[in-house]
């Protein structure tokens, strides 16, 4: 039998967003032909199984406090039906000095404003985490890296960290139950770019022409479909640009560094008072966005780091030893010291698309059989569920999506001309 090369819809990206989206298209419409395709050998294997895979709903706007709590709620709501997602709602703890205490105010007014649910410790209550040095920077050392004592600490409650690869696979395993098709090790060369009617003259469309995508090319065949749909993260630029579409994302390295050893086992086990696991929050410390994760399952901790002057928006992916020896180890010794006789494991890279103007996704339509799924600037996973779902009202032409359970969401916030949210504040 030869291979199925028209469909109704066509996802270009199999990562978190991708698989979302492909899952809430069959659930709105089994009858409706969907595939799924990736350049990669399977669900999630791209930027999104590269993630520190940590979720959060600390934040300013009130957009993405919308979109992460929805989301969110939803893992729970999958794991009570007994999918495994290894999600550990252990916190998020961000260590502030007085200066970044005060910055940060305008920020903390909105979380309360979205009812965010957060606490402030005070110095005195961060003194149990094994280890933390909360005021001893007066050395040579502190000075030159800027580092001073910290005054507080916000710990996000409804915040914690999830398997990238278990929630990929769930959206993967329902879309493919309800009858839709995936298409690995498929990399897509090019969009389709045809005239809504064909005269067979060279290069067509004409500029009265009216222009319609069609599909896609890959290496060995064209596949067509009615509607495209973009939610290739990084990748998007390389299919859009070509056809002068703007996707409004830049691409930037983050790369996440596995960190064993004795002296950390405290912070990855035995960390009692800031969450019922007894395991240190998620943590972003006081300097540089330098942010770690302990992961028990591994007897770890993964260190990053989210570095903007200076880091280049590039497709670069090879992770620097260099650089977590020189700019983040220096600094991390510092405020937990038993970093200094821990050993780095392995490291690996990959790449944020960053929506610069506003870190909210983009979820658009710049031509009527084309939809744009980006932006996600380092917070995709916590809000996949509901960027699937405003996705799938974007293409049935809904005013409004329903996230989880059953909250209204006006699609057009997330478009470019309709766009309507609030700048993001609170960022590592």
């Amino acid at each position: 039998m030869s291979e199925n090369l028209n469909f109704d819809v066509i996802i270009v990206g199999a990562g978190v967003f991708g698989m979302a989206t492909a899952f809430y298209l069959k659930q709105t419409d089994r009858a409706l032909n969907v595939a799924v395709i990736d350049r990669e050998g399977g669900a999630g294997e791209g930027n999104t199984c590269k993630s520190a895979a940590g979720f959060r709903n600390t934040f300013s706007s009130p957009e993405n406090v919308m979109l992460t709590n929805t989301s969110i709620d939803k893992f729970a709501d999958i794991e009570k039906k007994g999918f495994g997602l290894n999600t550990k709602m252990c916190g998020y703890l961000w260590l502030m000095t007085d200066d970044k205490f005060k910055k940060s105010q305008d920020a903390i007014c909105a979380m309360k404003e979205n009812g965010v649910d957060f606490a402030v410790l005070f110095a005195e209550e961060l003194r149990n985490i094994p280890g933390l040095n909360v005021d001893a920077y007066s050395s040579d050392e502190c000075k030159m890296m800027g580092l001073s004592r910290i005054k507080c600490g916000l710990l996000g409650k409804k915040c914690g960290s999830i398997d990238p690869g278990a929630i990929v696979s769930y959206y993967e395993s329902e879309f493919k139950k309800l009858g839709g098709v995936t298409k690995y090790n498929t990399k897509v060369e090019s969009l389709i770019l045809d005239p809504e009617e064909k005269f067979d003259i060279p290069g067509e469309p004409l500029v009265w022409q009216e222009p319609k995508i069609t599909g896609v090319r890959t290496a060995n065949s064209e596949i067509h479909a009615k509607t495209t749909i973009i939610a290739a993260g990084v990748w998007a630029k390389e299919l859009l640009d070509p056809i002068g579409i703007d996707g409004h994302i830049k691409p930037k390295k983050r790369q996440l560094f596995q960190v064993k050893g004795s002296s950390l086992e405290p912070l990855i086990k035995n960390c009692p008072g800031y969450n019922e696991l007894n395991m240190l929050p998620f943590t972003i410390i006081q300097k540089a966005g330098i942010y770690i994760k302990s992961e028990p399952r591994e007897d770890c901790i993964y260190v990053g780091c989210a570095d903007n002057i200076g880091r280049a928006f590039s497709f670069d992916c090879e992770p620097e030893r260099d650089y977590y020896e020189n700019s983040i180890l220096p600094v991390l010794v510092e405020v937990f010291p038993q970093f200094k006789t821990a050993r780095l494991e392995s490291m690996i890279a990959g790449s944020y698309a960053y929506n610069t103007i506003d870190k909210n996704p983009y979820i658009f339509k710049p031509m009527r059989d084309l939809v744009v799924v980006s932006g996600d600037s380092g917070s995709g996973i916590m809000k996949c569920d509901a960027v699937g779902r405003i996705a799938t009202a974007l293409y049935w032409g809904e005013e409004y999506a329903i996230l989880y359970p059953n909250v209204p969401f006006r699609v057009s916030k997330l478009g470019v001309e309709t766009r309507d949210v609030t700048f993001e504040r609170f960022v590592i």
